[in-house]
């Protein structure tokens, strides 16, 4: 008995010893595995922080001008852009940075939200993949770069280009846009598709008013900046930014620095007035309605569409048809 107990303290001993050099030789077999799937791992992270790390070249973005107000969805193109949850965008000029965060559409191109701004000015724009290297440092151009793009805020009243500036501004006489539409008819149920259209310029004389139909065409002399006359002679629907090549904002080669003034934004909006004869009886008064401001789709600088509201119908006993109602857009 004695024996078998031995032989049997001697197999299990022998049964341990391989199990513990299986282990052993098991675990020694994985660890240079685990060493190089973490060495793989922080290879790729960072190389993906590097590609981060490298700035985009930027070449162009659209459309090139907005409201002060801020809101306008800008297009950037260019080459080497990431997604990236640290891509972004910045505004500059010398005493006002803003830092939006950006949309990855494709490597050639993102898209942002433009910020609110305290005044009107020509921002200076650049792109980041990681939020820290950009691709221009701030205010600094350099032509033909592709570093740094241009961004004009304006603050004009939908009509009167610069009118706010007063008779110090680019358009001292008040020079005003006429406008058209393209459906002048519609139900009083609402749902018109309205298109509203600047087509020329007429002399409003108070900055407050857009041209009238019928009006004659005018024109206005501009001043742009330090020795830059430029002839206002109709209103257009784009580019009317700063070539990026271009450093100077007011030279010729930039194309048309003046557009029509419908700016992209969230604030882009279209209110309807109307006086109507609600009893359609001439000697009573008609009643004025007015409605909400209703959101407009932005087409170009030059062109905006709108849908017409609901309107609250005349009111008669034995109307054949209801009478027509004239109304006015603002």
């Amino acid at each position: 008995a004695a024996r078998r107990r031995g032989a049997a303290m001697v197999a299990r001993a022998a049964m341990a010893a391989s199990l513990s050099v299986a282990l052993l030789l098991l675990s020694a077999s994985f660890a240079p595995i685990g060493v190089s799937a973490q060495s793989r791992a922080e290879d790729a992270l960072f190389n993906a922080d590097a590609e981060l790390s490298e700035p985009p070249k930027v070449t162009w973005l659209s459309p090139p001008k907005g409201h002060v107000k801020g809101g306008t969805v800008v297009t950037i193109y260019g080459s080497r852009f990431q997604r990236s949850t640290n891509l972004k965008v910045r505004f500059a000029i010398e005493n006002e940075f803003d830092e939006v965060e950006a949309t990855f559409v494709s490597e050639s191109e993102i898209r942002c939200v433009s910020p609110e701004r305290d005044s009107v000015h020509t921002a200076h724009v650049t792109a980041s993949n990681d939020g820290v290297v950009y691709s221009g440092y701030p205010l600094v151009y350099t032509k033909g770069s592709g570093t740094f793009l241009k961004f004009i805020y304006d603050n004009s009243n939908p009509g009167c280009l610069d009118c706010m500036q007063g008779a110090s501004g680019m358009n001292p006489d008040f020079v005003n846009e006429v406008w058209r539409v393209d459906n002048a008819t519609g139900p009083y149920i609402g749902g018109t598709e309205i298109t509203i259209s600047s087509v020329a310029l007429s002399n409003g004389g108070d900055g407050t008013t857009p041209g009238q139909r019928g009006h004659n065409q005018q024109q206005a002399t501009l001043y742009g900046g330090v020795g830059s006359l430029q002839r206002y002679s109709n209103p257009v629907g784009g580019p009317g930014a700063p070539h990026p090549f271009s450093v100077d904002p007011t030279s010729d080669a930039n194309g048309p620095p003046v557009t029509g003034t419908f700016y992209p934004h969230y604030f882009l909006k279209c209110q309807f007035e109307c006086e109507i004869d609600h009893d359609v009886d001439v000697s009573t008064p008609e009643i004025t309605q007015t409605s909400e401001w209703i959101p407009a789709k932005w087409i170009d600088y030059t062109r905006i569409m709108c849908l017409s509201p609901f309107m609250t119908p005349p009111k008669k006993a034995g109307l054949e048809s209801l009478p027509a109602t004239v109304c006015k857009i603002r």
